[in-house]
């Protein structure tokens, strides 16, 4: 495997365009000063290296065969990823934009697709959406020094929004206005992921995980002191909820504790990714595949 050969690096996240065709945010060399961000593209065969400007990466989403890469301080990048593509020609497709707001407003935070759009959040209820190949604001005049930080943002388009995030804060938007939500804790929510169109999931620290819509919200599972679930995502019928130690299930109002095993390795859990007939774990060190039986890890070479 192509990323065992590197003793110094790190995945931050990692987006599946099809069945084997990965591209992850690898950051090298993680000791020194210097930043040394890159995409690591497996088409299926051979495994690129796509070069990215200096900012700390931190999200990356696919919008069909587009990927888009989010740095904490605005800089955003994009590579078409079709299949057949030479190297060449995925370099020669890259396009760059730096978002100046976010200079004033510290972190961008995440990067999601919600529908047919690609959007990203950050401090101060920062929101981004791309449009006409720019990005522009869409906190429609949420966004303030007063203004609660969002770690995540979900729903099911740009006329409905939920942002999440400190404190137990919940914001929703309708296309129009936005309104606070209240939700029966003030724990912190790093994350927000759909079972359905008309059912949300929202978790964050202490094992939070709470399920509903609007206004109607109800916790699942139990607390946990020094769990936190930092991303979650729907694989067929359940909802998996993934912390620094492994992954969870939750089927109904039963939550499992996954026994995630795989020979000879100490296993690495961060963000989660459902497609292409997997869930996918992205681990600082590893990226596993769960068809529904068995995990087992994801090989690029």
């Amino acid at each position: 495997m192509f990323i065992k050969a590197i003793s110094d690096y790190t995945i931050i996240g990692a987006c599946v365009l099809r069945e084997d065709n990965i591209a992850a945010i690898f950051r090298k060399n993680i000791e020194a000063e210097d930043l040394d961000f890159s995409v690591m593209y497996f088409d299926g065969s051979m495994f690129h290296e796509l070069p990215l400007d200096n900012d700390y990466y931190i999200g990356i989403v696919n919008c069909g065969d587009d990927v888009f890469v989010l740095g904490k301080s605005g800089n955003i990048t994009r590579y078409s990823l079709s299949s057949n593509m030479t190297l060449n020609d995925i370099l020669s497709s890259r396009e760059d934009w730096s978002i100046e707001d976010s200079k004033d407003y510290c972190d961008l935070v995440r990067i999601r697709v919600l529908g047919a759009d690609v959007l990203c959040c950050g401090q101060f209820s920062q929101l981004y959406l791309l449009e006409s190949d720019l990005w522009k604001r869409y906190d429609h005049g949420l966004r303030s020094y007063d203004s609660p930080d969002f770690q995540d943002i979900g729903g099911s388009g740009v006329k409905e929004i939920y942002g999440v995030g400190l404190d137990g804060e919940v914001r929703m938007f309708n296309g129009i206005n936005w309104r606070k939500i209240d939700i029966p804790t003030n724990q912190h929510i790093l994350c927000i992921g759909s079972y359905s169109a008309d059912e949300y999931f929202l978790a964050g620290y202490n094992g939070l995980i709470l399920k509903g819509r609007d206004d109607l919200w109800e916790v699942k599972g139990e607390m946990e002191d020094d769990k936190r679930y930092w991303d979650c995502a729907r694989h067929y019928d359940r909802m998996y909820f993934v912390h620094s130690k492994g992954i969870d299930c939750l089927d109904g109002d039963e939550l499992e504790h996954l026994d995630i095993q795989i020979p000879g390795e100490k296993l690495t859990f961060h963000r989660l990714f459902s497609g292409e007939n997997y869930l996918w774990s992205i681990g600082e060190q590893h990226i596993l595949m769960f068809d529904g039986r068995a995990w087992k890890e994801f090989t690029m070479m």
